[in-house]
């Protein structure tokens, strides 16, 4: 046989073999936080509230995300002061000017960000102003042309306006998504709507609408009216919301629950979890991904969960600056770590066979990283009381406008790029992919 003939032969088996093995469809995503669920340390200008805004005066602070170019409704420190009544205690007195003593200062989280205005109608038009502007329609393009496939798109109980008598919350962003899904029909961009905050509180973090003490996730697990609440709002979100507005073809995800905290009661969380497994499912049909936070523990979640449910991801979150050792890491340590420990984490589960752990699923739940990011010495959470500090008392935000160091850029390039080699964990064949926090902050 020559030489033509083995080739071609060769070629068609490479062929066979890759028909009945498509390569995998790798998400290699962004995450839209900040948004329809805002976070002080994405935009601290949104939190400095001042006096101007409380009774319907929208003006800016120069360099906050969205101000026009050619505005001339800037805030006037002199006149717009801040509205600072919330009692604060900061346990880094390295950065903030007061110390360590408790202390008035903006609103913290969502909660207290509707707590600040007086008026439903004013506090409604301020949000308004910043889901229309946080997010343009060029960022989603630039996105797609840096190779992004999906977006995860954090949200919070109230995006559709399920807000309570005496809940301080702020709906209607849903219009701003409805739109944001029209572009990415239109760019070729896929979205994950991730549910981000739940009535009570699955984690007590800002970044699910109550900033609480201690961190916990019993105002939720242990509450069955907030569960139940959850999976009615989960309901209308997919049925009434992505189904019943025609926006399947764009929206291909939905998260049930972002980061349950450690002391989740885990029968009720599993339960939640299968009812809204249920719900997507009788919706939006099988091929739908559906993605559930794993605690913190992705290890806990193997043990044939969803092992027989296709299309089915166990989140994990991957981040240096959240713990203290690692903040302190050289370059190289950082490095070090993310190849030995995260490593290990993304390929913790799930496997057919555990705790072997030698076959990966393959018709059932696989891990998703979703999310993870380039920040590595400082920790947000303690710098922005220091930001907000600045703001109210000049009208500026420090910290924003940095030059970096050629070698802190190139150590972060290697980083970043080090993780997404990492999160994909090719050779172990358990992850689909990544999705990077944050699109975009000030």
């Amino acid at each position: 046989m020559n030489s033509q003939n083995q080739r071609r032969i060769r070629l068609e088996e490479e062929f066979e073999t890759n028909a009945a093995n498509p390569p995998k469809k790798w998400i290699r995503g962004v995450n839209l936080g900040g948004w329809l669920l805002a976070e002080q340390f994405i935009t601290p200008y949104l939190f400095a509230v001042n006096s101007c805004h409380v009774q319907g005066d929208l003006c800016w602070y120069p360099g906050q995300i969205g101000a026009p170019e050619d505005n001339d409704n800037w805030c006037d420190p002199e006149k717009c002061r801040p509205v600072q009544k919330f009692v604060q205690e900061d346990g880094n007195a390295d950065y903030h000017p007061k110390g360590a003593e408790p202390y008035l200062g903006y609103p913290m989280d969502e909660m207290t960000l509707g707590q600040t205005f007086d008026r439903k109608d004013i506090a409604h038009e301020y949000m308004e102003r910043h889901w229309d502007t946080f997010l343009n329609k060029q960022h989603l393009i630039d996105l797609k042309e840096a190779g992004v496939t999906h977006l995860r798109v954090p949200m919070g109980f109230w995006v559709r306006g399920n807000v309570q008598d005496g809940e301080p919350f702020i709906g209607g962003s849903w219009p701003y998504f409805a739109r944001m899904v029209d572009w990415c029909r239109e760019i070729g961009l896929e979205v994950w709507a991730d549910l981000h905050g739940a009535p009570g509180s699955q984690n007590g973090f800002d970044n699910s609408g109550y900033l609480l003490e201690p961190h916990t996730c019993m105002g939720w697990s242990d509450r069955a009216e907030n569960v139940a609440r959850t999976v009615e709002i989960l309901r209308d979100i997919v049925v009434n919301g992505i189904v019943g507005e025609g926006m399947t073809d764009v929206v291909t995800g939905v998260g049930l629950l972002n980061e349950p905290m450690l002391d989740c009661d885990q029968d009720v969380l599993r339960q939640y979890y299968n009812d809204g497994l249920e719900i997507v499912r009788n919706a939006m049909g099988k091929d739908t991904s559906v993605f559930v936070g794993d605690m913190f523990q992705s290890w806990r979640f193997n043990d044939g969960f969803w092992d027989d449910e296709p299309n089915t991801f166990l989140d994990t979150h991957q981040y240096h600056v959240f713990f203290e050792m690692g903040r302190a890491f050289t370059p190289r340590q950082h490095i070090a770590y993310l190849c030995r420990h995260n490593s290990e984490e993304v390929v913790a589960c799930c496997y057919e066979d555990a705790p072997n752990n030698t076959i990966p699923t393959v018709n059932g739940i696989q891990k998703i990283v979703g999310e993870w990011t380039g920040a590595y010495d400082q920790l947000p959470t303690a710098v922005a009381p220091y930001v907000m500090e600045v703001i109210g008392e000049t009208g500026v935000a420090p910290m924003l406008n940095r030059t970096l160091s050629r070698a802190r850029m190139r150590f972060l390039e290697n980083f970043v790029k080090a993780q997404m080699v990492v999160y994909e964990a090719k050779e172990d064949t358990v992850s689909h992919g990544w999705f990077f926090w944050n699109f975009h902050m000030e």
